[in-house]
């Protein structure tokens, strides 16, 4: 028996799966060291983020209080514009992805301070206060 050749040949890369996730997720390395600095610092508030959204959308799925659709939608389009903000630092534009992620929270507190019932309590003056 002859061995034929394979009809269609698939070459992987050298890289494993969690290595080429982390260059396509994590912070961008620039030959500056201050720039590379800001990237990593950049992507770790924006890990948090995403943590804390994650958290916050668990929470809410199990009040009884919460419309699912209204959570969804918020921590849909919140988590978007993370990913949006972590694109655009990728591509080397670190300070405009920081004012924009800045800026987004600011908006993003204003926003639900007002629709959902203003400042109740002494937390929510500490989260308004805390960016």
């Amino acid at each position: 028996m002859t061995k034929t050749a394979p009809l269609c040949r698939v070459t992987l890369p050298a890289v494993s799966l969690p290595q080429a996730l982390w260059r396509w997720l994590g912070p961008r390395t620039f030959a500056d060291s201050e720039a590379t600095r800001r990237s990593r610092l950049l992507w770790l508030m924006l890990v948090m983020g995403v943590v804390l959204s994650l958290v916050g959308a668990i929470a809410a799925f199990f009040d009884p209080h919460n419309d699912v659709r209204v959570t969804v939608v918020f921590y849909g389009v919140l988590l978007s514009w993370l990913g949006g903000v972590h694109a655009i630092a990728r591509h080397g534009r670190v300070a405009l992805g920081a004012w924009i992620f800045s800026t987004f929270y600011w908006l993003m507190t204003a926003f639900v301070t007002l629709k959902f019932g203003g400042m109740q309590g002494q937390f929510a003056s500490v989260f308004a206060s805390a960016p």
